[in-house]
């Protein structure tokens, strides 16, 4: 085979439909619903709290308890995109409302990442683990 019919040859099967085309997975649906043990790792030592969280589409909703002076549940909102977490709770800290910010990833019945206070420097981070009990 000559070099131009290498070249014609290759450039077929380059814009043929099965060239490099990779069997399509259907999106695996994150489910964030449910009761999450959370310990959040500070400086001083590990707080634990408990999310029960409500799941519609990629938003997510619920309640937030422990860790907490006033023992009182807190409002959680946030997202979860493919696989990433991104959760709020609205708290009282300092005299203070402030919102303390969750970033993360759901691994199965896991989800961990990097916690931050809203009115903290944005390098000030503590880490966070959830598990389903």
């Amino acid at each position: 085979m000559n070099r131009r019919h290498m070249i014609i040859v290759l450039i077929a099967f380059a814009l043929s439909p099965c060239a490099g085309a990779a069997p399509k997975e259907s999106p695996r649906t994150a489910d964030a619903s449910g009761t999450w043990a959370v310990t959040v790792a500070f400086f001083k030592g590990d707080i634990k709290q408990t999310f029960v969280l409500k799941q519609e589409g990629e938003r997510l909703s619920g309640t937030c308890t422990g860790g907490t002076r006033d023992g009182k549940p807190q409002s959680v909102t946030g997202t979860l995109s493919g696989v990433k977490v991104a959760l709020e709770v609205e708290t009282f800290r300092e005299g203070k409302n402030v919102k303390a910010l969750y970033d993360g990833a759901l691994d199965g019945g896991t989800m961990r990442g990097m916690m931050r206070w809203s009115n903290d420097p944005p390098d000030r981070v503590y880490s966070w683990t959830a598990v389903r009990p």
